[in-house]
């Protein structure tokens, strides 16, 4: 059996996870639902996006039903797309809770991207705690670079070796890990592969926000125009 069948197998998993999750009626449950409410543009991302008179396009790679990113920014159009291989079901999920969200996924996996979207596309690639589920992380992680704009940002926030700690159980397949103040390792029971030999020319950096849970940024080359 491939990579790619066992990863497809524990989807139903992830599925139960979020049904879970949005019908708990405790906090956790309300905390989840409220990812429904729009919410302001990080001010990490509007830091970062050059000033200019165009929509800024962010894209959501494995947002789950509810993406996390805020679409309001004043002065400033702004265009969020949220793409899960799961989108169909989130959707049909969210429908059937009565949940509006501000913006729905599309059914498409990280490791397509280029296939739906044209290179160099969106201010903002982000990624939070889905690169790791990915049944190709290091793929994937070369499409959002190839969607993101010269000069772009890629956004992800995981926690450190997920594989490990969930003992490679469903779509933990993979760890990431920081690599110093510039780098990550993606690395599986069978791979390695340092985030810095993926992204030659971008500018790297890596925040370790407590012990468990840590960011990458990722700056693209705006020279580099075939990435």
């Amino acid at each position: 059996m491939s990579t790619s069948d066992t990863w497809a197998d524990n989807l139903d998993e992830e599925l139960s996870f979020w049904r879970t999750a949005l019908m708990d009626p405790g906090p956790d449950g309300e905390l989840q639902r409220s990812r429904a409410t729009e919410r302001a543009v990080w001010d990490e991302f509007r830091a970062r996006v050059p000033a200019s008179d165009r929509t800024v396009r962010m894209l959501d790679v494995g947002s789950g039903p509810l993406t996390t990113l805020g679409t309001l920014w004043p002065a400033r159009s702004v265009e969020v797309v949220a793409v899960d291989p799961l989108a169909d079901d989130y959707n049909a999920l969210l429908d059937e809770l009565g949940i509006v969200p501000p913006v729905r996924a599309l059914p498409l996996r990280g490791e397509a991207l280029l296939g739906h979207f044209e290179p160099g596309s969106f201010d903002v690639v982000h990624a939070a705690n889905s690169l790791d589920h990915a049944a190709d992380p290091v793929l994937t992680l070369e499409q959002m670079l190839g969607v993101a704009r010269p000069g772009g940002t890629i956004c992800l926030l995981h926690h450190i070796d997920v594989g490990v700690m969930e003992q490679y159980h469903g779509l933990h397949q993979w760890n990431l890990r920081p690599d110093g103040a510039h780098d990550m390792l993606i690395w599986s029971r069978d791979r390695q592969e340092q985030l810095s030999n993926r992204a030659p020319g971008a500018s790297i950096v890596v925040e370790e926000l407590d012990d468990a849970l840590f960011r990458v940024w990722i700056t693209t080359d705006a020279d580099d125009l075939a990435r």
